[in-house]
């Protein structure tokens, strides 16, 4: 729904913007905006072709703000039909609204690029897209757009599970609008993303009040009021006010009929559902699942077939008609491991964007190196024919020699820079597949896992049978650990709290004894998202390796400011190590350790004598 309403602020804003450029041309062009405006969701095809057409009748009259708006409308329509082009069209755009200076566009661009990516689950680069399309937007000075696109970045981090981050974006953008009279849809959005960020927190009553909010603010635009209707329901019923919950069920149906969307039918249907379940009404909750699954069929919605799949393996599952309820499951979860796998195909065309952008940045610099030496040779060949013979040999050789150290220092720049370009895709790839891993443990095998229980406690009931259902229940207890382990939530609360948690951790799970010792003016720093999760990483492996390989009973964690740089000084009691070796050495745990401290521009040292112990010595930028 984002997307949509997106593509149209945008695209009306063409229609309604006046150009440095003839009457007739200007009219042409908002005339033909407004068309790709009215098939960009329902004819793709013919929305690209008339998109590319403004495009390049605007490329030949050397206008780049028309060129700019061209580029972006392509941009938007190529994602739904060849998305592996997307990028090559964003530089495009962005290119020609740079020279024309228009901020305003710049932020179109950005905001439609980053809604997309979150909506592939591609968060890393999608709220990154987004925090782009804010700095446009302030230099703009557009209020409305800057307050969109906070609600996007909201919504974002809402999907992506950092409920905390999801309600900031959603307060800043309040506060922006705060003094500004109308924008009632903005303020809307706001408050509907600020309001789901506190329910998936479980902040009931925060979430009551902000939906009850958004329903004052929704008076009058029918989808907006059976959206906030649904979501004061969904609040009601997790705190377990059913009859509450009912009566905003209801009222966001009789706006459902209204609309005559399938989509909300198949939501508000499938919640009514789970509420008949909940109340034990299965006859009832039956004839609204059976509604549920239809409309969700015919809103050619993955999720809301996956939803409709669920209930109903519950409402047979709590009927007694364990057949039926398997066969749903299966449904379930197949369908489930498909939207993953689409999830997983977003992950890997990000990986082959960042790898396109990296080659043709070296076909460039190659292009660049060859031009390089033929206007060497050519001023060789010049010089040659006016100096004598002798001076001429002196000349070619000193460039032949100032071209070769030339060309292998740029090789060895270019080599260092596509290391380290290499690496942060491989670390990113990386925890994107932790990610992927982990949902995969908790959703897929933990479903399996509950299947097997449930079938379990269908058969008969005997101490053989007992054993195995604690066995079940243990082994869905470690696959949630294994989960929670692979994703670190406890950097939601920073780098410092996340590493005196993994103090504690060690310290109650074994023999060894963990303390960390912070300095007070680094206590509070704020480092970026991704280099707070390599140098987290960085702790977590040397901590590791000492526990698993040292034979200490003690390890001491320090972190100081010096000379504009965090020093992290970590000393075990151990039996020490040959730090000679660990070069050479086949572990892939050291490799990692180097390989992040290289990404982060850092240093490493390893002190370590026999029978003392060992400290290493970690020297990161303070601006990490």
């Amino acid at each position: 729904m984002r997307f949509i309403f997106l593509l149209f602020i945008c695209l009306y804003a063409i229609s309604a913007s006046g150009q440095k450029i003839s009457t007739a041309d200007s009219t042409w062009f908002a005339e033909t905006a407004d068309k790709v405006n009215q098939s960009i969701n329902a004819d793709p095809e013919r929305a690209d072709v008339l998109a590319k057409e403004y495009f390049y009748k605007a490329k030949a009259l050397h206008n780049d703000e028309y060129t700019g708006k061209g580029a972006c409308l392509v941009h938007m329509g190529i994602i739904m039909l060849h998305p592996e082009q997307a990028k090559d069209w964003y530089d495009t755009a962005q290119l020609y609204l740079k020279r024309s200076d228009n901020y305003l566009w710049n932020g179109y661009l950005n905001l439609n690029y980053g809604i997309i990516l979150c909506n592939k689950y591609i968060f890393e680069s999608g709220i990154g897209y987004l925090n782009k399309s804010i700095h446009y937007f302030e230099q703009a000075k557009d209020t409305p757009q800057l307050a969109y696109a906070y609600s996007n970045i909201a919504h974002a981090f809402h999907d992506f599970g950092d409920y905390n981050k999801g309600k900031e974006y959603a307060q800043k953008g309040l506060h922006i609008i705060e003094a500004s009279e109308g924008l009632r849809v903005v303020r809307w959005w706001l408050l509907n993303a600020l309001g789901i960020n506190y329910d998936d927190h479980k902040e009931y009553e925060q979430a009551i009040a902000t939906h009850l909010k958004a329903l004052h603010v929704a008076t009058g635009n029918d989808l907006q009021l059976c959206t906030t209707s649904n979501n004061l329901g969904n609040t009601y019923k997790k705190k377990g006010q059913l009859a509450n919950a009912e009566i905003y069920f209801h009222q966001s149906l009789s706006y459902a009929i209204k609309l005559q969307d399938n989509y909300q039918f198949a939501t508000i249907y499938g919640n009514l559902g789970d509420l008949a379940l909940k109340q034990k009404k299965y006859t009832l909750a039956r004839k609204y699942l059976d509604s549920c699954l239809h409309y969700s069929e015919a809103s050619g919605s993955p999720e809301k077939r996956k939803d409709a799949y669920e209930y109903n393996a519950t409402l047979f599952e709590k009927t007694g008609d364990f057949s039926n309820s398997v066969h749903f499951l299966r449904q379930y979860i197949a369908l489930k491991d498909s939207l993953d796998n689409v999830a997983k195909a977003g992950i890997i065309y990000d990986a082959q964007e960042r790898y396109e952008t990296a080659k043709k940045e070296k076909q460039n610099q190659d292009l660049q190196a060859a031009n390089q030496l033929k206007t060497i040779e050519k001023n060789r060949a010049v010089a040659e024919k006016k100096i004598i013979v002798i001076t001429a040999v002196v000349l070619f050789l000193f460039l032949a020699v100032l071209a070769y150290l030339l060309y292998h220092a740029k090789l060895s720049r270019i080599k260092r820079s596509e290391d380290k370009k290499m690496n942060q895709a491989l670390f990113i790839g990386e925890q994107n597949e932790r990610i992927r891993i982990a949902r995969d443990l908790h959703d897929s095998v933990g479903q399996m896992l509950s299947l097997v229980k449930m079938n379990l406690s269908a058969g008969e009931q005997n101490p053989e049978n007992k054993k195995l259902q604690d066995i079940v229940d243990q082994t869905i207890s470690e696959v949630r650990n294994i989960s929670h382990n692979l994703i670190p939530e406890d950097l939601h609360f920073g780098l410092f709290p996340a590493v005196q948690s993994l103090a504690e951790k060690v310290s109650s799970s074994g023999n060894t004894k963990m303390t960390v010792h912070i300095d007070e003016p680094i206590l509070h720093h704020q480092f970026e998202k991704e280099n707070e999760l390599s140098m987290y990483r960085i702790v977590q492996e040397v901590i590791h390796n000492m526990v698993r390989h040292s034979g200490a009973n003690s390890i001491e964690v320090n972190a100081t400011l010096q000379s504009q740089k965090i020093l992290f000084s970590i000393r075990d009691n151990g039996k020490g190590m040959d730090t000679e070796s660990i070069g050479s050495s086949g572990g892939i745990g050291w490799k990692n350790i180097q390989a992040r401290v290289n990404l982060l521009d850092g240093e490493m040292k390893v002190q370590s004598e026999q029978l003392t112990g060992t400290q290493i010595i970690i020297t990161l930028p303070q601006n990490g």
